[in-house]
């Protein structure tokens, strides 16, 4: 997302947390990961990390609801404030775990995991875009979510100009050496 200052444009309200509570979740010995898969945060082996992804799922589904409540009242709003909800999208249950906790119209609920897949970082704007909006001068109010590892959360209440949505732009361009360059 590529945003521009402008001193008459709405306010951006951002909250970054992390919740030790449930760092049991995730055991690492050794100090180092290896490309073994995923098991039991109750198998642990020296060298591995290991994740209960179940126990994972149960405490985001749970936590999200409760951080939403508490972060839609330091922007002093309420759940209906919001044009739109967007979460990130780790795999298909997560979303529909997350629907059956928030009292919100589903069709409120921006998604683009059926025609992306598990997009990491760059799920909520893909969410955002890959749906048809009229190129009106009118705002949307969007309220997102991310998770991760680490049991990191991170919500997001912004605005949108309806005429700076564009379109995802497909390409067959690529990285011919696989590598990308991060110096600007």
């Amino acid at each position: 997302i590529l945003l521009m200052k402008n001193k008459n444009a709405s306010v951006v309200c951002v909250d970054i947390t992390t919740y030790s509570a449930g760092k049991d979740l995730f055991k690492m010995t050794g100090g180092f990961r290896t490309d073994g898969g995923y098991g039991s945060a109750k198998e642990i082996e020296k060298g591995r990390t290991l994740f209960d992804v179940g126990a994972f799922y149960e405490y985001i589904i749970s936590e999200i609801p409760l951080q939403m409540v508490s972060f839609i009242k330091k922007c002093n709003a309420i759940l209906e404030d919001y044009e739109y909800y967007v979460f990130h999208e780790e795999n298909k249950s997560f979303l529909s775990g997350i629907k059956k906790c928030i009292n919100v119209d589903e069709m409120k609920i921006l998604t683009s995991f059926k025609n992306y897949d598990n997009t990491s970082g760059s799920s909520i704007p893909l969410s955002i875009i890959d749906r048809d909006y009229n190129r009106s001068d009118e705002e949307i109010r969007f309220l997102s979510c991310s998770y991760g590892e680490g049991l990191s959360m991170g919500f997001a209440d912004f605005f949108i100009n309806r005429h700076n949505i564009f379109p995802v732009v497909k390409t067959d361009n690529f990285f011919e050496d696989g590598s990308l360059i991060y110096d600007l």
